[in-house]
């Protein structure tokens, strides 16, 4: 993290002598190549801002987790889930504020447009940033693995996002867990032998249950005729639909 906010106060300091020098404007193609320059160093500053953010947060979380690694989660006090669920909220926000940078940074790229730099490019072999002649720096490799980084980033945050809002709930919030025997396969994952009801507040498990699906079935058996899918009925497998096979499409 120290490296990249050094990097990008760097590129600051490199995007700010590009844009004052009083001697390109009078060069050919200086005009260009020093407001190109100026907008690389902007985008890479964002994206060195954006990842030193993310930098932090991992060392952040790394370091508060080791700090509780042989503890269990029922032995902690209230002001330890209170410190936890503190960092977990923080570290969603200033994880969508890097990705802000780095789309931020993409956008600057997107606007580079300079003659001289492309054939500087070309000179090198960088073709796929140079098609047509026009240097376009987010076609560069790098910056392909930092479209990546985000990509993978923003699916991290969405599953944290959910995990946050129902664990770090003031009021009771209750989860259906649905537990799958992937060895009896279904096109959901697996046979849905036992289901269980979790409630969660501030932080702490406060009710488990779980139970035997055909428990459930057999309370509604002979009441409830509800068609099973197709192949079902054609196999002869189920003349009725219940909860040990609702499964059948990912979306159920």
């Amino acid at each position: 993290a120290r490296l990249l906010r050094d990097a990008e106060r760097a590129l600051a300091h490199a995007g700010e002598v590009a844009e004052s020098s009083p001697l390109l404007p009078f060069i050919p193609g200086g005009r260009a190549a020093r407001t190109s320059v100026g907008e690389i160093a902007r985008a890479g500053r964002a994206w060195a801002r954006g990842a030193a953010t993310l930098a932090e947060v991992a060392a952040e979380g790394t370091a508060l987790v080791d700090r509780f690694a042989d503890r269990s989660p029922a032995s902690l006090r209230a002001e330890e889930r209170a410190e936890l669920i503190a960092f977990l909220g923080g570290a969603l926000q200033r994880s969508r504020r890097a990705l802000d940078d780095f789309d931020g940074g993409a956008q600057t790229l997107r606007m580079v447009r300079c003659p001289a730099l492309a054939a500087y490019m070309l000179r090198g072999a960088q073709g796929a940033a140079c098609a047509g002649g026009v240097f376009r720096m987010e076609a560069l490799p790098g910056v392909g693995s930092l479209t990546a980084l985000r990509t993978d980033t923003t699916t991290v945050l969405d599953a944290a996002d959910a995990l946050f809002g129902f664990a770090a709930s003031p009021t009771p919030r209750s989860a259906l867990l649905l537990f799958l025997n992937n060895t009896e396969l279904r096109p959901g994952g697996g046979f849905l032998g036992t289901y269980g009801l979790a409630t969660m507040q501030r932080g702490a498990l406060v009710d488990l249950r779980t139970d035997d699906v055909y428990r459930l079935d057999r309370s509604v058996e002979g009441t409830m005729r509800i068609p099973p899918p197709a192949p079902f009925r054609t196999l002869g497998i189920v003349p009725y639909w219940y909860l040990r096979d609702a499964n059948w499409s990912p979306d159920f």
